[in-house]
């Protein structure tokens, strides 16, 4: 079974120094925005109906932060969740299931319709850098037993002309754009809000800290789990990916049917996280410790 989640990654870090961006030109705001180039519909797995042992988050409606009234009363419930929890989801963020389902579409272009020729070439300088623009191939965590893992991810800075693109890709760079910066004010700086006012700081306090032009590795990761190999699933104890706290100020996680993700309770009990629809999946550590979250199928 295989699965794929769009990850807008919300930090700052150092400047790409990776593939060039020669000769690569998007003109962002002269693309059509009425016709949208076609692009092959990304059939999902099933939802998942074995019952597992869920975690109960909180849900918060962001179409609630409208109003000054309406932030206060998030903020309260915003701060609660990430005392108690660290994690919690989020409704009414902007995006129509139709966008989402597109943006799922798109997600998996650089997986399905780019060669591994050429996938190697827009690799990332993860090692060399600590950069994870561009591809992040197969094989290159070490799960356990000598297993790697079965994980590509595709990260795309919220300046999508900082570097090339796999020619695939190219003609769905204006979504993309446009979905980074949806992610940017209309979720990221929204929450930045309520958290600031769960901290009793100034409302604005945290977004002045995370300006959309600012210098660092903020991105759009796209990711896609492969099968393992039956062996290799008995030899990691069924985990695809280990235990790990983020980088960054904040995770947006677009919530997909295969429940596979866990995170670690604060009990220390590892619970799964429910697939919601259209939902976000937000983590966070302003308020706590940091958080582990793993992949388990």
């Amino acid at each position: 079974m295989s699965a794929f989640t769009p990850w807008p990654l919300l930090k700052n870090r150092q400047r790409l120094k990776g593939a060039s961006s020669e000769n690569f030109t998007v003109n962002i705001s002269s693309m059509p925005t009425l016709e949208l180039p076609e692009v092959p519909h990304y059939l999902h797995a099933p939802v998942t109906e074995v019952d597992l042992e869920y975690a109960d988050l909180p849900i918060i409606d962001l179409s609630k932060a409208s109003t000054p009234e309406g932030r206060h009363a998030l903020s309260s419930q915003v701060r609660d969740a990430m005392l108690k929890h660290g994690f919690f989801y989020v409704i009414n963020h902007g995006y129509t299931t139709a966008q989402t389902e597109r943006i799922f579409d798109i997600a998996n272009v650089p997986f399905a319709c780019v060669t591994a020729e050429e996938k190697i070439i827009y690799a990332g300088t993860i090692k060399e850098t600590g950069s994870y623009q561009g591809y992040k191939l197969k094989q290159y965590w070490h799960i356990d037993g000598g297993v790697h893992d079965h994980i590509e991810h595709y990260s795309i800075n919220r300046d999508v002309t900082k570097r090339g693109h796999p020619q695939p890709l190219r003609p769905f760079l204006p979504e993309i754009f446009r979905f980074a910066r949806h992610n940017h004010f209309e979720v990221l700086h929204q929450l930045l809000r309520l958290f600031a006012l769960g901290l009793e700081l100034p409302e604005e306090s945290l977004v002045d800290l995370h300006h959309f032009d600012a210098a660092g590795d903020t991105s759009v990761r796209f990711m896609k789990y492969y099968p393992m190999p039956p062996d290799d699933e008995e030899k990691a104890k069924n985990v695809w990916l280990k235990g790990h706290t983020d980088i960054g100020t904040v995770t947006i996680l677009y919530s997909q049917p295969v429940s596979g993700l866990q995170i670690l309770t604060r009990s220390g009990a590892w619970k799964w996280v429910k697939h919601v629809e259209n939902a976000l999946i937000l983590i966070t550590y302003l308020f706590s410790q940091p958080v582990l979250i793993q992949t388990v199928l």
